[in-house]
C-alpha cells in the first residue's frame, strides 16, 4: 500500500466545509468523488483540518492509501482534469507509511481578512468581512498580544463546539494592514470550533473602541462565550499553511 500526500487549494464559497456529510456537496466529498474514477476504488482521505461551511484553504494537506502503482505527478495531473475549477492540487507526493496528514501536523496557521474602508469591492466579496467603521490598529495589535501563548479558550468558542478539553497554545500572532485590507495571522497547535472568527470579531471590537485592549484578558478568563465579541462570516477565513 502506498501513502500519497497531496497539497491542495480550494475556494469554500460553494461547499459545506471540507468534511464529508449526507446530502450537502463537500471538498472531502469531491475530492473522494474523482480519486474514486482513477483508482476504481473508495479511499479514506486524511486532512490536516476541517474547514467549515465557506472557509478557504491556501493549502490543505491530505493523505491517502492506495495499491495503484499511479506516479504522484500523474496522479495530480489525473485530478486537476477531474475536479472543479475551485479545487487544485498544488502538490502530489509519495509519503512515508507512518505519515498522517492530521496526526503528524504540529500547527496550523490561519489569516482572517477584513476589508476596511468605505467601500466594498465586488472582486474580493467573497474572501474577506467588509467593515466600513474606523479601526485602531494598534489597540487591536496590543489586544491580541494577550491571546499568545497556552490559555484556555472557551470564551473564543461557538456554542456548538463539542470540545471537551479547551486549553490551545498559540505559537504566533501577526496583525497588518495593506491596502485597505486588515490581515490576521494566528499560528496554533489547534483551534475550537469558530474560534479565529469570534477572536478577530473581538479584535474588532478593540479597534472600534468598544472595549479596551486589557479586556481580552477578562474574556479570557471568564471562560464564556458571552463575553467575546461577534462570529465573523466563514469567507474571511482561510488556511494557509500546516507545519510539520
Amino acid at each position: 500500500m502506498r501513502n500519497i500526500k497531496l497539497a491542495i487549494q480550494y475556494d469554500g464559497t460553494a461547499y459545506h466545509g471540507w468534511q464529508i456529510q449526507p446530502d450537502v456537496v463537500t471538498v472531502e466529498g469531491t475530492l473522494r468523488d474523482k480519486l474514486k474514477v482513477i483508482t476504481g476504488k473508495d479511499v479514506k482521505l486524511f486532512s490536516a483540518a476541517r474547514t467549515d461551511s465557506g472557509v478557504h484553504a491556501r493549502c490543505q494537506v491530505v493523505n491517502f492509501g492506495t495499491d495503484k502503482c499511479i506516479p504522484p505527478e500523474k496522479l495530480q495531473m489525473a485530478l486537476n482534469s477531474l475536479l472543479p475549477e475551485d479545487i487544485v492540487v498544488i502538490t502530489s507526493v509519495l509519503a512515508p507509511e507512518s505519515f498522517n496528514a492530521r496526526r503528524s501536523a504540529r500547527s496550523r496557521l490561519y489569516r482572517y481578512t477584513v476589508l476596511n474602508r468605505k467601500f466594498r469591492s465586488p472582486f474580493d466579496l467573497k474572501y474577506c468581512y467588509f467593515f466600513p467603521y474606523a479601526l485602531d490598529l494598534d489597540a487591536m495589535k496590543k489586544g491580541a498580544g494577550f491571546l499568545l501563548g497556552t490559555h484556555d479558550f472557551t470564551s473564543f468558542e461557538s456554542c456548538s463546539g463539542r470540545r471537551d478539553v479547551h486549553v490551545r497554545t498559540v505559537e504566533k500572532l501577526n496583525l497588518f494592514s495593506r491596502a485597505g485590507f486588515i490581515h490576521f495571522d494566528i499560528q496554533a497547535n489547534g483551534f475550537l470550533t469558530h474560534m479565529v472568527r469570534i477572536i478577530m470579531g473581538t479584535l474588532l471590537n478593540v479597534g472600534s473602541g468598544k472595549i479596551l485592549p486589557e479586556d481580552v484578558v477578562k474574556i479570557l478568563e471568564a471562560k464564556d462565550r458571552r463575553n467575546a465579541g461577534p462570529t465573523l462570516p466563514a469567507r474571511g477565513l482561510c488556511l494557509m499553511k500546516v507545519i510539520y
